[in-house]
């Protein structure tokens, strides 16, 4: 099942390129919609990187596999769905930024 949830993420993400670029010639401009992917890419890194070190934590010192936590599986997953849409983001327009440059 993780395989297919990556590879859902990783369409949606795919998918999310020509509407953002849309989006940044039409309604936003550029820059704003790599400031956001940017700031989205960063709160999904707050969101998941502390909920797994805790997790990674407690599973080192837990004799029995009765005392991990899978409540916390729901902020890890929405900090990761979080990040790949940022990063989807941010590349659709710094491609597009970059061409622009060589002009």
């Amino acid at each position: 099942y993780y395989f297919i949830g990556v590879l859902v993420v990783k369409a949606v993400v795919f998918l999310l390129y020509p509407v953002s670029g849309l989006l940044a010639e039409v309604c936003i401009s550029r820059y704003k919609l790599m400031i956001g992917g940017t700031f989205l890419v960063l709160i999904g890194i707050v969101m998941a990187v502390p909920t797994v070190t805790v997790e990674l934590f407690k599973a080192e010192n837990c004799e029995d596999k009765e005392c991990v936590n899978y409540s916390l599986l729901v902020p890890v997953c929405f900090g990761l769905i979080l990040n790949y849409v940022g990063f989807g983001l941010f590349e659709s327009n710094a491609i597009q930024f970059g061409t622009d440059q060589l002009q």
